[in-house]
């Protein structure tokens, strides 16, 4: 079911994969495998599923770096910093589940240096709330008709 609904997206035909919604991930020697990260619902009502919802833990990183006080000095000991910091976190983001690292940046040289040297991609069509918004209106910790699991 949902590798048709997949293929019949304009836009997710040839960008996702039925396994992202069920919590799989391949793995070289074993083939698929569960992926323990995320959290994957089928939604549905009386009449059968309404949606795939997975949920991947990111961690929005915010950092207040130094003054510059010597442009090219100061650069360099904070990109330094940054690759040796997010080398000692990302091991711990990883044993807590987190699958990303988000951050913004108006800085065209620390955006550079997220794209060329760390690893980041650029995400425009991203919106972002907190969490809360409903809980306020009911609170319920979630939807009756939500099932884990993907299926």
């Amino acid at each position: 079911m949902i590798q048709t609904w997949i293929d019949n997206d304009r836009f997710h035909r040839n960008v996702m994969r039925p396994e992202f919604f069920l919590a799989l991930r391949l793995d070289p020697k074993l083939g698929w495998i569960h992926d323990p990260r995320p959290n994957c619902y089928a939604l549905e009502d009386a009449t059968g599923v309404i949606m795939f919802i997975r949920l991947s833990r990111a961690a929005r990183v915010h950092i207040q770096f130094m003054p510059v006080t010597r442009a090219f000095e100061s650069r360099v000991r904070s990109a330094a910093g940054l690759v040796r910091g997010m080398a000692f976190l990302e091991a711990g983001l990883a044993r807590a589940g987190a699958e990303q690292w988000i951050f913004d940046t108006q800085a065209s040289a620390l955006a550079m240096l997220a794209r060329t040297r760390l690893g980041f991609e650029a995400s425009p069509h991203e919106y972002v709330r907190p969490i809360g918004y409903f809980m306020a209106e009911e609170e319920q910790p979630g939807p009756s008709g939500a099932r884990e699991g993907g299926t």
